[in-house]
């Protein structure tokens, strides 16, 4: 269990240190590590499984969170995240998707 108190999430892609939300994590929360994750959506949200890889089964992965959320919170985060990785790679941050994974996933390497 991790205890963190008022993180304050700030928009570093305006170039100016703006205040976005609070989150009060007084309470006591589980910080996990994911190598895999799974999605999905319905009529009533996305939802994103995080799971980790056993290391002596390397087709067995063992779920560490599950979250649910709008399909307006899933289109903004996808967003932030991109912005938070190209702005990663910008300051050297290497990060680098062998191609057959992307090739298995449908993604275009061009778009990354």
């Amino acid at each position: 269990m991790a205890t963190v108190k008022d993180v304050t999430v700030q928009d570093a892609g305006r170039g100016a240190d703006q205040a976005v939300v609070v989150f009060d994590e007084s309470k006591p929360f589980d910080d996990v590590f994911a190598d895999s994750v799974q999605m999905g959506i319905g009529p009533f949200g996305v939802f994103l499984t995080f799971g980790r890889t056993d290391p002596a089964k390397q087709n067995a992965r063992q779920v560490v969170a599950r979250i649910r959320m709008s399909p307006q919170l899933a289109l903004v985060t996808v967003h932030m995240l991109r912005r938070l990785l190209r702005q990663g790679r910008d300051q050297g941050i290497g990060i680098d998707v062998p191609p057959e994974v992307l090739t298995q996933l449908g993604i275009d390497q061009e778009k990354l």
